[in-house]
């Protein structure tokens, strides 16, 4: 069984720190117009999905456990 991680200690290897780093240090500001348009988009493609699949049986049992 996964133990849940205390409040204040977050567990990360040295790849997800590098990740957490890079995309806190991120200011919309220096995006380009590409990126934020591919991000926008990406957004919106899950979000779609997830509403697409809320009333099939794997969405059901996927909120079984909300």
């Amino acid at each position: 069984m996964i133990k849940p991680v205390p409040k204040g200690e977050i567990k990360m290897d040295k790849h997800e720190k590098r990740l957490v780093e890079y995309a806190c240090g991120l200011k919309y500001e220096t995006l380009t117009k590409k990126a934020v348009d591919s991000a926008k988009e990406r957004l919106l493609d899950s979000f779609a999905c997830a509403l697409a699949a809320y009333n099939t049986p794997a969405g059901r049992f996927i909120r079984s456990f909300a």
